[in-house]
């Protein structure tokens, strides 16, 4: 290993290689509320599937958060990246309008 990063869990190696390879850091912060929110809308589709309709993407966004949490290795930066810039601001629309039509 040529660089060693110090985590809360303890120490990590990296090779230069793989350092360079990285195109795009992505704060761990994203894919943590990214989880939050794949379990959260799971949760509440299985309480209610007319989320299905209000939010089409509900099921990928469900995949996403799984594979977030089982697959992280396989996780494409730049795919959580553009989730994060594109996907959250519409969702959030679409769950205002939810909640609107529930009326909370």
């Amino acid at each position: 290993m040529d660089t060693w990063a110090f985590v809360p869990w303890g120490k990590v190696g990296f090779s230069a290689s793989l350092l360079q390879s990285v195109s795009i850091c992505v704060n761990p912060w994203f894919i943590f509320l990214l989880r939050i929110i794949g379990e959260a809308l799971g949760i509440a589709a299985r309480e209610d599937d007319s989320l299905l309709v209000m939010i089409p993407e509900l099921p990928r966004i469900v995949g996403l958060r799984n594979r977030l949490i089982h697959g992280y290795d396989s996780v494409d930066p730049e795919l959580v990246w553009d989730v994060v810039q594109t996907k959250i601001p519409a969702l959030r629309k679409q769950l205002d309008a939810a909640c609107a039509q529930a009326g909370r």
